[in-house]
């Protein structure tokens, strides 16, 4: 067996090489090509978050299903003390205003938490109403 035979059939034949060479540039043209963001690639990327946004909206926020009506209890159970703190400390400045201020306190403390769960729970919808 010769030099020559030995190593293609170690390597394979000049076919096999080849292969190996088109697929190696094929790699590195691949590779290069994805170092570069360009604008058409980032509006189908857009088109693609956006349909996947929608389908999410669809699955989630169907109204009549338990996550809705949870969503709604969740929502008056925090909303709801946090506005009975601001009504109720209002009222309450007219007659004391040490406990006007405790009450303003507990409300400050209630607004991040409310105010996320209006954001997260019902953004969506409000959103989706002001465009129509």
């Amino acid at each position: 067996m010769g030099f020559m035979t030995a190593i293609t059939s170690l390597f394979g034949g000049a076919d096999n090489l080849g292969k190996v060479a088109v697929k190696g540039a094929e790699g590195i043209y691949n590779g290069l090509d994805k170092l570069f963001y360009t604008d058409e690639e980032k509006a189908e990327a857009r088109i693609k978050a956006g349909q996947l946004y929608l389908d999410f909206i669809k699955a989630a926020y169907d109204e009549n299903s338990t996550r809705s009506v949870t969503r709604r209890w969740l929502a008056f159970i925090v909303v709801g003390p946090m506005m009975i703190c601001f009504v109720a400390g209002i009222i309450v400045f007219f007659f004391n205003v040490g406990a006007s201020e405790y009450m303003s306190s507990m409300f400050e403390k209630l607004v991040p938490w409310g105010g996320g769960i209006l954001m997260f729970y019902f953004g969506p919808h409000i959103v989706s109403s002001l465009k129509k």
